[in-house]
């Protein structure tokens, strides 16, 4: 009996971490390109540009735009 529970879980667990990760949490999705002294990173949600961060080739920040999601 135990061993039914425990794999039951097992199954069941991800799939509703899933569900609730899909209604609570929003998908950013980012796309970086590497020129020859900056690094650009453009961050995007539903298609729609949210932030675009510029930095130097070594990762200090030279123009920040937008506000990124922390999570």
């Amino acid at each position: 009996m135990a061993k039914k529970i425990k794999i039951a879980f097992s199954l069941t667990f991800p799939l509703v971490a899933l569900m609730i990760s899909t209604l609570f949490c929003e998908e950013i999705i980012f796309k970086t390109k590497v020129n020859e002294d900056t690094v650009e990173s453009v961050f995007f949600k539903e298609s729609e540009e949210i932030a675009k961060i510029t930095t130097d080739i070594e990762g200090n920040i030279i123009q920040k735009t937008g506000k990124i999601p922390d999570g």
